[in-house]
């Protein structure tokens, strides 16, 4: 009996990937594909905010090297209600240009948007290296920052974040904060 616990976790492990839990209900996941060395991120949205509290959201990934902010910060935005995503580029601490106005190239491949539960999903594809500037090059087992932000949008565009933040993840296929979450909250 215990095998088979053991092993449907390890089958769900390798469905799911690493997962980081982030405020307001926000949850990035992510699965690697070794055959072609890209990843696909799943992003949920809190139902009752993807329709009607929040005009966009985003996330991004970032080296722990350059700090928290924004600046040289790989960012994806999806504007909520509509079928605009932007990928995007921290050139500062401020607006995020989009990648095409830095000259560089959309990488955000397959974009899918479903509902799962109490959560809108926003799933896409990117290579871990697509080898252009304005996108950082992955690597498993590496440690970045997840930032994730949220706000209103006016005319298809992103205003300033009503709220924003990062957290430490290693990007592997196991890497979960929810234990953390769960033993902050008890302490």
């Amino acid at each position: 009996m215990s095998l088979t616990l053991i092993v449907i976790a390890a089958y769900l492990g390798i469905c799911f990937g690493g997962e980081v839990f982030l405020n307001e209900d926000l949850i990035l996941k992510w699965t690697f594909n070794d055959e072609d060395e890209s990843v696909i991120f799943k992003y949920y949205i809190p139902t009752a905010k993807a329709t009607g509290t929040w005009g966009w959201v985003g996330t991004g990934i970032k080296s722990i090297e350059n700090g928290r902010g924004m600046a040289g910060a790989d960012l994806v935005s999806f504007i909520l209600g509509e079928s605009i995503y932007e990928d995007r580029f921290g050139v500062e601490n401020g607006y995020p240009s989009r990648d095409t106005e830095e000259e560089c190239q959309d990488n955000v491949l397959d974009l899918e948007k479903y509902i799962e539960g109490n959560h809108h999903v926003l799933q896409w594809k990117r290579y871990l290296n697509t080898g252009d500037i304005c996108d950082l090059p992955l690597e498993k087992g590496k440690q970045y920052f997840v930032l994730y932000a949220f706000g209103n949008a006016k005319d298809s565009d992103l205003r300033y974040h009503k709220r924003r933040g990062s957290e430490l993840i290693t990007f592997d296929d196991d890497f979960s904060n929810e234990e953390l979450l769960s033993a902050s909250f008890i302490s």
